[in-house]
Protein backbone atom coordinates (compact mmCIF):
# COMPACT_ATOMS: atom_id res chain seq x y z
CA UNK A 1 0.00 0.00 0.00
CA UNK A 2 1.82 3.65 -0.75
CA UNK A 3 1.38 6.12 2.13
CA UNK A 4 -0.28 9.48 0.08
CA UNK A 5 0.03 11.66 3.59
CA UNK A 6 1.81 10.50 6.92
CA UNK A 7 -0.24 10.83 10.21
CA UNK A 8 1.74 14.04 11.02
CA UNK A 9 0.83 15.76 7.23
CA UNK A 10 -3.07 14.67 8.21
CA UNK A 11 -2.90 16.34 11.73
CA UNK A 12 -1.78 19.73 10.45
CA UNK A 13 -3.64 19.86 7.73
CA UNK A 14 -6.97 19.38 9.37
CA UNK A 15 -5.21 21.99 12.29
CA UNK A 16 -4.81 24.44 9.57
CA UNK A 17 -8.23 23.87 8.10
CA UNK A 18 -9.67 24.22 11.65
CA UNK A 19 -7.50 27.75 12.20
CA UNK A 20 -9.14 28.72 8.77
CA UNK A 21 -12.88 27.88 9.87
CA UNK A 22 -12.42 29.56 12.67
CA UNK A 23 -10.82 32.63 11.64
CA UNK A 24 -13.41 32.86 9.06
CA UNK A 25 -16.68 32.20 11.36
CA UNK A 26 -15.86 34.20 14.40
CA UNK A 27 -18.67 35.87 15.59
CA UNK A 28 -20.90 34.14 12.66
CA UNK A 29 -23.23 31.15 13.35
CA UNK A 30 -21.24 27.87 12.23
CA UNK A 31 -22.98 24.74 11.52
CA UNK A 32 -20.96 21.68 10.09
CA UNK A 33 -22.18 18.80 8.20
CA UNK A 34 -20.89 15.21 8.07
CA UNK A 35 -21.99 12.58 5.84
CA UNK A 36 -22.07 9.61 7.11
CA UNK A 37 -20.36 7.25 7.99
CA UNK A 38 -17.41 8.20 6.32
CA UNK A 39 -16.94 11.82 7.82
CA UNK A 40 -16.71 10.60 11.65
CA UNK A 41 -13.29 10.18 12.45
CA UNK A 42 -11.84 13.57 10.50
CA UNK A 43 -14.81 15.42 11.50
CA UNK A 44 -14.21 14.75 15.15
CA UNK A 45 -10.62 15.64 15.41
CA UNK A 46 -11.70 19.20 13.47
CA UNK A 47 -14.24 19.75 16.11
CA UNK A 48 -12.07 19.07 18.98
CA UNK A 49 -9.44 22.12 17.63
CA UNK A 50 -12.27 24.82 16.72
CA UNK A 51 -12.44 27.16 19.67
CA UNK A 52 -15.44 28.98 18.89
CA UNK A 53 -19.20 27.85 19.06
CA UNK A 54 -20.83 25.23 16.35
CA UNK A 55 -23.54 22.87 16.34
CA UNK A 56 -22.70 19.43 14.39
CA UNK A 57 -25.34 17.91 12.18
CA UNK A 58 -24.79 14.52 10.34
CA UNK A 59 -26.61 13.40 7.39
CA UNK A 60 -26.89 9.60 5.66
CA UNK A 61 -27.94 8.81 2.67
CA UNK A 62 -28.44 5.75 0.80
CA UNK A 63 -28.73 5.08 -3.33
CA UNK A 64 -30.27 2.38 -5.06
CA UNK A 65 -29.60 0.38 -7.98
CA UNK A 66 -30.94 1.70 -11.50
CA UNK A 67 -32.83 5.22 -11.42
CA UNK A 68 -34.19 5.65 -7.82
CA UNK A 69 -32.59 6.91 -4.70
CA UNK A 70 -33.83 8.55 -1.37
CA UNK A 71 -32.63 9.78 1.81
CA UNK A 72 -32.49 7.31 4.55
CA UNK A 73 -34.86 7.48 7.49
CA UNK A 74 -33.53 7.64 11.14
Amino acid sequence: MKTLLTEEQLREGIRRMAGEIEAHYRGKPLTIVGVLIGSVALLADLIRLINIPLRVEMVQARSYRGSSTRPARW
